[in-house]
């Protein structure tokens, strides 16, 4: 190749290089300066919303029987499940931890696994030269390097403390180790599930039915899955001791993250209220919905809404003095221009906007299915 067309080559490559630099830089900056930790996610493409959950109405009725006392537990055996420890630090940690294909930003976070399964943990977005280490009195630390470990989880069901700290915090995950599920049979452990569909919608692998579920007693369900909730936020309103259900991660970051959005952009929140989030297949036929694969029976979505005067009803978001459809469309609005955000992407999915009945204020179904969706 002569001088002539090696030089205009060369000229592109390094302007390429430059480019390619200067916007890596660029988006390392705008991620740390919001926050918004997250790993690129596969997304689906846009499909048909499925059928929306119109059968709250008389879930909320059934609710009101169907309460358990949550008291906490103290911490101890690590084969008791037990209350997770305070939070220390504020709802951030001042670094990140990747696991299970996200990234979690937050200094407490619920993580959901089957028994023996082997979980990977590595630290982003962390101060330079900084030591961190994996704290654990369970299960097995197969391998550890330079900020990432892998970790093997306990054959017991349960509830299982662990740590990553670093210099100035720590990030504590609740491990709940699921019980093994085998989809078909009417009863799990004495609970009514119902049965999955057998075929995942689309071909989508992440309505298979589960492999496991996770247990709910009067002690797991204290137990904080997020700096907001607890497991009990999401369980079922279906009666039994224990109860059981499925709960995504990235449903619990998604929450979270809309919540720093709202208080940034100065709403009176503190938390969402969840109306209602798993479901099992049974309990969602016994109320009179048809929508097989609702993401409520996968663990992927939650029906909130915002009440921080403590009514059990939406607050009045758009201040017109009553309670109307309105101001759950202004949290709809508020949920639905996230979509744009660079950072919303792997936390894209269904919502739907629902006014008030008589027993019940309006409120927003969110979920993750991957894929913009809305009614």
């Amino acid at each position: 190749m002569n001088a002539r067309r090696i030089l205009p080559l060369t000229l592109f490559l390094i302007a390429l290089f430059v480019a390619v630099w200067h916007w890596s830089v660029e988006n390392d900056r705008a991620r740390v300066a919001t926050a918004r930790a997250h790993v690129e996610q596969p997304v689906l493409e846009k499909a048909p919303p499925l059928d929306p959950d119109e059968a709250v109405e008389r879930e909320a009725e059934l609710a009101a029987a169907a309460g358990l006392p949550l008291e906490p537990a103290a911490v101890g055996d690590p084969h008791v499940p037990a209350v997770s420890e305070p939070v220390e630090t504020g709802p951030r940690a001042s670094f990140a931890v990747q696991v299970k294909d996200l990234v979690v930003p937050y200094s407490v976070m619920g993580l959901f696994v089957l028994p023996g399964e082997e979980v990977e943990f590595e630290t982003v977005f962390e101060r330079p030269e900084a030591e961190y280490s994996l704290l654990t009195e369970s299960g097995t630390l197969l391998e550890a390097s330079d900020g990432q470990w892998i970790w093997k989880a306990p054959e017991q069901p349960g509830y299982y403390p662990l740590f990553v700290e670093g210099p100035v915090d720590r990030i504590q995950f609740n491990v709940l180790v699921q019980e093994p599920f085998r989809n078909g049979p009417a009863l799990f452990n004495g609970y009514r599930i119902g049965a999955y569909q057998s075929k995942p919608l689309r071909g989508d692998v992440r309505f298979n039915p589960p492999e496991g579920l996770i247990p709910v007693t009067e002690e797991t369900a204290a137990v904080r899955v997020s700096p907001s909730f607890t497991l009990a936020s999401f369980a079922s309103h279906q009666p039994g001791n224990p109860r059981y259900m499925i709960l995504d991660e990235r449903l619990l970051i998604k929450l979270e993250m809309l919540l720093d959005e709202l208080q940034s952009d100065g709403f009176d929140v503190t938390t969402f209220t969840v109306m209602s989030a798993f479901r099992t297949p049974w309990y969602n036929a016994s109320i009179g919905n048809t929508t097989r694969y609702s993401l409520h029976l996968y663990g992927r979505a939650a029906d909130i809404f915002i009440d921080e005067d403590g009514d059990g009803r939406m607050d009045d978001l758009n201040g017109n003095g009553r309670e109307d459809i309105g101001d759950a469309r202004v949290l709809y609005d508020f949920i639905d221009r996230m979509k744009e955000q660079a950072w919303y992407q792997p936390f894209l999915g269904g919502m739907g906007l629902y006014g008030p009945k008589p027993h019940r204020g309006p409120f927003v179904h969110v979920d993750v299915r991957g894929y913009v969706a809305r009614w």
